[in-house]
């Protein structure tokens, strides 16, 4: 006797027919296979649990590996924030000195800055929106960080030429110290030589 007409002879009884037409709906076409059938099924599904254990070992390799990078992720991504911090306030130093800040007020003036416009791509290594606006902006508000622009360098003072003499003069040491002796000594030898 199948398991189909097993069902059908409980539908029939009055008392079992609810129990019967939920096993029937919980089974499927189950009632109406043949053993071959049925078979096949089975090692099908014996087939897609091997694999999906397969599967879920290789997701859980997969898990130690993403646990293992995320440190790594954290680590470049804090590298990446120095870098970027560094290139925006080396671009602002910089242009701080052009705009007129004076040398000793730059910190103060990186600090008290505008920099939300900023951006740093840093594939390119560029700063973008450290414009003369917030300069402008400092200056209105913290005109005691300003002095007059700076030049690019100032320039060296020249040597003397070869052969030329030139009087130097030195700062006076103390009365009655070792170092007024020494300079005293050293002006009557430079007079015994004239």
């Amino acid at each position: 006797m199948k398991l189909s007409e097993l069902l059908t002879k409980l539908l029939g009884m009055e008392a079992t027919k609810a129990l019967a037409e939920t096993a029937k709906a919980e089974l499927g076409d189950l009632p109406d296979m043949d053993l071959k059938e049925y078979g096949a099924r089975i090692k099908k599904a014996d087939a897609d649990a091997v694999q999906l254990s397969d599967l879920s070992k290789t997701v859980k390799e997969l898990d130690g590996k993403v646990k293992e990078v995320e440190p790594l992720k954290t680590k470049v991504a804090g590298y990446e924030k120095t870098l970027s911090d560094g290139l925006l306030e080396t671009t602002f130093r910089t242009k701080a000195l052009a705009a007129g800040v004076k040398k000793e007020a730059i910190d103060a003036a990186l600090k008290l800055a505008n920099l939300s416009g900023a951006k740093v791509d840093l594939e390119k290594k560029e700063v973008t929106g450290v414009t003369q606006e917030v300069f402008d902006g400092l200056k209105t508000q913290h005109s005691f960080l300003f002095g007059p622009a700076a030049t690019a360098k100032e320039p060296i003072p020249a040597t003397p030429a070869l052969g030329a003499t030139q009087s130097i003069s030195a700062p006076q040491a103390p009365a009655g110290s070792y170092m007024s002796h020494f300079m005293k000594a050293a002006e009557l030898q430079a007079t015994e030589k004239n």
